[in-house]
């Protein structure tokens, strides 16, 4: 996990990255409302 760690740079838990082909869009750092990762979920399914 380490390297993953580094890979990504996470800092701090929880750490969700939004992927798209391969390469991270977004990434949310700690809890976060419902709201805010749907929006940021949909930010990524409709970028080019």
């Amino acid at each position: 996990y380490r390297e993953t760690v580094s890979r990504y740079q996470i800092r701090g838990l929880p750490t969700l990255l939004f992927f798209k082909d391969g390469q991270v869009q977004d990434t949310v750092v700690g809890a976060a409302p419902k709201g805010q990762l749907v929006q940021k979920l949909d930010a990524v399914l409709q970028a080019s």
